[in-house]
């Protein structure tokens, strides 16, 4: 018993792998509040819990709260800021409760107290148990719900990532074929090596084009996937080869030729006129009966089957944009001053979360590393899985229309790039009430914060951004100057009284005999 005066300790504090295993062999119902460190346990409950205790759990209610970040059975609880409250019974698993929700939390715990006592008297034993490290059903739906955002999330990154690249390739190859459209490519197999001056040079000669570049290439699958893409995307299976075709171009060096008008020939249309020279009027295989292509079929017999094939020895792409991408793959001294340099991969970022309180000094900072800021929001709960977007700026949350949404509990939030770890610094000084452990939670958290159409549903805002950043800073800092010079005013105001009051004493005790 506690002596008199001294605080009775409501739930006990469980820190370690020891203490949480010496608790679960405890008696009765066990009531715990999982909390991870960074946002600390339920305090708000503490006075419900006690009533609880005190009125009707007794003996048969023991309370506790464990931090999860140092306890192994409750690893998948850690980094999460909602309450979560584990009840136990004999060392198992009986209910689980998420939120700070009082009536929910005080039914669910006399419910679970009386389901104790009826299997304390043996009159009703308990049916429904799990080990601690077993997911509850509510859990399993969450991390379903969870995966499900994440799942849409990254296939919707990866059709943003398809969209930009083909938008680069076309980008790219207008303004390779802009600047090269005079000049074509064709494409000599391995087995067409040694005919290819006979089947070709005489028709290239009369219709005044001239081979001005020759590359020796070793292709790879890689390199053809490449090459052909835009082949592919438009479904030109003419223009396409067979297996063994493949098998002789991966295997042998093909030549690819460069060709451009002879001096002081005009042509309108070089790939039209390549098409017609290799494959005749057609201008698609097989051709006609005379044309280069068939004249260059290599005849050959499949190993396995002993059937006889034909192997492509000449071809010439049909799209301009393929053979853009010719020029610029295996010819970069002629195409790569067109080139469009990839974008920059997106930085590591993490998540930074700030109370309300804390905006002042947190848009301070955000002004000084304004290029590091990807995103900022003011959102109801820092749980991406369970949270709303308030408003994107400190302007917008004070207007009208937002209000109705505010519980003046915001908490800001920033999409933060790791890129300069001094700029992580100076935010972590702030003092965060969250931020992300490693850049690949920060990737995760930061998906559902900011999702890839946050700026595009927020277009006029984010024109603003960093303008509204600066302008929110440099009223912080005016505020902040104003104030610092009426601290300083004050302390001289102090400083004079007391030196005042020190000449005073000085000369009160001079008469002090």
């Amino acid at each position: 018993m506690a002596k008199k005066g001294q605080q009775v300790q409501l739930q006990a504090e469980l820190n370690t792998d020891e203490e949480w295993e010496k608790f679960l062999a405890k008696d009765g119902l066990l009531v715990i509040d999982v909390y991870s460190d960074w946002c600390g346990p339920c305090s708000g409950m503490a006075a419900n819990l006690k009533k609880i205790k005190l009125d009707q759990g007794g003996d048969l209610l023991q309370l506790a709260i464990a931090k999860s970040d140092n306890i192994e059975q409750l690893s998948r609880f850690r980094g999460r800021s909602e309450p979560t409250w584990l009840f136990v019974s004999k060392g198992k698993k009986v209910n689980l409760l998420f939120g700070c929700n009082a009536p929910q939390l005080t039914r669910l715990i006399l419910e679970e107290l009386k389901n104790e006592e009826q299997a304390v008297s043996g009159e009703k034993p308990r049916e429904y148990v799990s080990e601690i490290t077993d997911l509850d059903e509510i859990e399993i739906q969450r991390h379903e719900a969870a995966e499900a955002i994440v799942r849409a999330a990254r296939e919707k990154e990866e059709a943003k990532r398809e969209k930009e690249f083909h938008e680069r390739k076309v980008a790219e190859c207008n303004n390779i074929l802009e600047n090269l459209s005079h000049l074509g490519t064709i494409l000599i197999f391995p087995s067409g090596r040694d005919r290819y001056h006979d089947a070709l040079d005489d028709l290239l000669k009369e219709a005044s084009v001239i081979a001005t570049q020759t590359e020796k290439v070793n292709m790879t699958e890689e390199k053809l996937e490449q090459m052909l893409y835009f082949q592919e995307m438009q479904e030109e299976e003419d223009y396409l080869f067979d297996e063994y075709s493949l098998y002789d171009l991966y295997n042998n060096q093909c030549l690819i030729i460069v060709v451009k008008p002879s001096h002081g020939a005009e042509i309108e249309d070089m790939d039209q006129l390549l098409l017609e020279i290799i494959y005749g009027p057609t201008m698609k295989p097989p051709g006609s009966e005379d044309c280069p292509y068939r004249k260059m079929l290599s005849e050959a017999v499949d190993e396995e089957s002993g059937e006889p094939i034909k192997l492509t020895g000449i071809w010439a792409p049909s799209i301009a944009c393929v053979k853009a991408t010719i020029l610029r793959m295996f010819f970069p001294k002629l195409a790569s001053s067109y080139e469009i340099p990839e974008p920059e991969p997106e930085p590591e970022h993490l998540a930074v979360v700030f109370d309300t309180r804390k905006i002042r000094d947190a848009l301070h900072v955000m002004s000084q590393w304004p290029d590091q800021v990807m995103h900022y929001g003011f959102f109801s709960k820092e749980d991406p899985h369970d949270t709303e977007l308030i408003a994107k700026s400190v302007q917008r949350l004070d207007k009208a229309s937002y209000r109705e949404k505010r519980t003046f509990q915001e908490k800001l939030i920033i999409q933060l790039s790791k890129k300069k770890s001094e700029c992580v610094l100076a935010f972590a000084q702030i003092g965060p009430s969250y931020i992300s452990p490693n850049p690949q939670e920060g990737a995760k958290e930061c998906q559902l914060f900011f999702p890839d159409d946050y700026a595009e549903s927020l277009t006029e805002e984010e024109q603003v951004f960093m303008e509204e950043i600066e302008m929110e800073a440099e009223a912080v800092e005016e505020e902040t100057k104003v104030e610092e010079e009426r601290e300083s005013e004050e302390q001289e105001i102090e400083e004079e009284m007391w030196e005042e009051g020190i000449e005073e004493e000085l000369d009160f005790d001079m008469f002090d005999f």
